[in-house]
């Protein structure tokens, strides 16, 4: 009896174990639903302000078609906005909005930060997101290697003295570290792994292994 009540709490968390991640998974966005919904829900500030345009076409419907009808247009302007700053005109649009904020005193403190972490992770042209950088080993010493980030090609002059300018990112949240120089010489090009597949591999803690980082076998 005893055997078998064992047998069946191991299969028991075995099947719980094998269902944790996406039970993690549900839990995390449902978690992250929650308070996106008190931010920009029908009750919340942003809510009422999107009810309130909903209202300037449907009129007194209700409130809660209004809001889904002014969450419409709003999708839309987005969605406009989107292709406007896909043109030559972003730099510019940047430019002028960042203007406006900085004339406000409280906004422009948390403004800015949040503003270089997005475009420092989002998809743009402009030299000085991740998606421009080049993943490399930096080596410490004689025998130590670790993953960084290459900003970029071009060399500094540090104290005479040749260096390139990596990013020391750390584990499991890529996005933190330390900005180094580093002689060109400790730098060794890391070929086939991309910057996503380098965010993938410290998000995990390195137990997802990309196609790019071959694991070493011994000649015979």
């Amino acid at each position: 009896m005893r055997s078998f009540a064992a047998r069946a709490f191991g299969a028991f968390v075995t099947g719980l174990l094998f269902l944790a991640p996406i039970l993690v998974t549900i839990i995390v966005i449902d978690w992250l639903g929650g308070y996106v919904a008190s931010a920009v829900g029908p009750d919340s500030f942003l809510g009422q302000a999107v009810a309130s345009g909903g209202r300037f076409f449907v009129g007194n419907e209700g409130a809660a078609f209004a809001f889904w009808v002014g969450l419409f247009f709003v999708l839309v302007l987005i969605a406009l906005l989107g292709l406007l700053v896909q043109t030559r005109l972003r730099r510019r649009l940047e430019e002028g909005f960042d203007r406006f904020i900085d004339r406000v005193p409280v906004l422009r403190s948390v403004y800015r930060p949040i503003a270089q972490l997005v475009r420092l992770l989002g998809p743009q042209s402009n030299a000085g997101n991740l998606e421009t950088m080049r993943v490399v080993a930096v080596r410490f010493g004689e025998s130590t290697e670790t993953l960084a980030l290459l900003v970029t090609p071009e060399l500094y002059d540090v104290g005479g003295q040749p260096r390139n300018l990596v990013l020391l990112t750390t584990a499991p949240v890529p996005v933190g570290g330390a900005l180094l120089f580093v002689p060109p010489a400790s730098v060794i090009a890391v070929d086939g792994l991309s910057v996503e597949d380098f965010i993938k591999f410290f998000v995990s803690v390195g137990t997802v292994r990309p196609a790019g980082l071959k694991p070493f076998t011994p000649s015979k």
